[in-house]
């Protein structure tokens, strides 16, 4: 099983399990980093999806990867989720 698949399957059973905390997650921001893409190539820009939970920070924080699709609404849900349970998550 790849790294992604393996990963994609691990968040799928956290959320089949859970139970909820009833806290809803706040909205969704776009946000850009720069990264180095190695070897002396230059850096390239990464476009996500940041929730953070309600609440206070600091808040550990989940990436949540999505399938060879790209993003789409199920993924960005899954996100939200994950931050009504008091996690950051990104989305790139």
């Amino acid at each position: 099983m790849c790294t992604v698949s393996l990963l994609r399957a691990v968040l799928l059973a956290m959320l089949s399990l859970s139970v909820g905390t009833g806290a809803s997650a706040q909205a969704s921001s776009a946000v850009s980093y720069s990264v180095e893409e190695g070897f002396g190539s230059g850096s390239t820009m990464i476009n996500a999806q940041l929730t953070r939970p309600p609440g206070t920070l600091p808040a550990p924080a989940v990436i949540v990867l999505h399938g060879c699709a790209g993003p789409s609404n199920a993924t960005l849900d899954c996100a939200k989720r994950i931050a009504g349970w008091g996690y950051v998550t990104i989305v790139p």
